[in-house]
């Protein structure tokens, strides 16, 4: 009896995890891979509980977003994965090392659990946020490649920031950046005040 519960459980975390990324506007697809879940279970959910929640969840189309360039060009967008990471990293959603292929290796329950997590604590903290928790899944995916992107420190405030790897030119936050304050141009005295 035990191991019928035991999959039973699991079978309803599963579910959970599904109607929470459905209700963050996750595709079907990147919802299956998650949760492992059929898509025609995903659309029966969908289906099934919208109605009977009075949600009106949209339900996006098309191919997941995967240009990591349309995120890093915009600055607010960078701004907020960068925040989104950084908490990922915080729940440890983000591996301690790389992976080779991050799209098959960091899917799972208790993972996609801790997504869910962070992504609520970051439209909690930013209700005003555009990026979507699937370009916060290419970003981490990135992140967890190792070989564009990386989370930094300002290098004047010490803030968090999404530094490609292979650049030098980004190692301020917007905030900094926009101020035109540098580590350089503080002083050694200065620079211990702040």
């Amino acid at each position: 009896m035990r191991i019928i519960d035991d999959r039973y459980m699991q079978h309803r975390r599963r579910l959970d995890l599904a109607w929470r990324l459905i209700q963050y506007e996750v595709r079907t697809r990147t919802i299956s891979i998650w949760t492992q879940l059929a898509a025609h279970r995903i659309r029966a959910l969908y289906n099934s509980y919208t109605p009977q929640h009075n949600t009106a969840v949209k339900r996006r189309r098309g191919l997941s977003p995967y240009r990591l360039e349309t995120i890093l060009d915009s600055t607010r967008l960078r701004l907020e994965a960068a925040i989104f990471s950084a908490l990922c990293k915080a729940l440890d959603v983000l591996p301690k090392g790389t992976l080779g292929q991050p799209e098959s290796s960091l899917p799972g329950l208790e993972r996609g659990e801790l997504l869910c997590e962070a992504y609520a604590w970051f439209r909690l903290e930013l209700p005003a946020a555009k990026l979507s928790l699937e370009q916060g899944l290419l970003v981490l995916n990135e992140l967890a490649r190792g070989e564009q992107i990386q989370l930094a420190s300002c290098r004047s405030c010490g803030g968090v920031i999404l530094s490609d790897r292979l650049s030098y030119n980004r190692l301020d936050c917007l905030f900094c950046a926009r101020t035109g304050r540098h580590q350089q141009d503080v002083g050694p005295e200065e620079a211990q005040i702040e």
